[in-house]
C-alpha cells in the first residue's frame, strides 16, 4: 500500500529528508516476501547524541549484511540526521550494535551509505 507524499512549503528541509526515507522503508515493509521478512524481526530505533556529526543519506540509504535470512543478518536505514533504524532476526546483532560506540557505529553508517551511493 502506498502511503501518500505531502509536500508544504514550509516544511523544513529535514523533514523532508526523514519523510522520503521513511517512504523508502515503508515500501520495502509493503513488499510481500521482503515485508513478512522484516516484519518478523526485531526492530530498533538508535539515536545519536545531538553533538555527533549527522548520519548521511544518499541515494541507495539502506545497509544490508549477510542477508536477511542468515546469523548475523541485519538492515540498517539512517531515519533522520540522529535517528538509526535496525532490524535482525538476530537479538545478539541487536544487542552488540547497542554495546558498540556511538561515534564508530555513526562512522561505520556514513561509510556504508557513501560507498553504497550510486549517484
Amino acid at each position: 500500500m502506498r502511503r501518500p507524499r505531502h509536500r508544504h512549503a514550509d516544511v523544513h528541509p529535514e523533514v523532508e529528508v526523514e519523510q522520503h526515507l521513511f517512504e523508502i522503508f515503508f515500501s520495502l515493509v509493503d513488499h510481500p516476501a521482503v515485508g513478512e521478512r522484516i516484519n518478523s524481526m526485531i526492530w530498533r530505533i538508535y539515536t545519536f547524541p545531538p553533538h555527533f556529526y549527522p548520519l548521511l543519506t544518499s541515494d541507495r540509504p539502506v545497509i544490508r549484511t549477510n542477508g536477511l535470512a542468515q546469523k548475523g543478518g541485519h538492515l540498517a536505514l539512517p531515519i533522520g540526521p540522529r535517528r538509526l533504524f535496525v532490524a535482525s532476526h538476530d537479538p545478539d546483532v541487536i544487542n552488540g550494535l547497542w554495546a558498540s560506540a556511538p561515534r564508530v557505529l555513526a562512522a561505520e553508517v556514513n561509510k556504508n551509505t557513501v560507498e553504497s551511493a550510486v549517484k
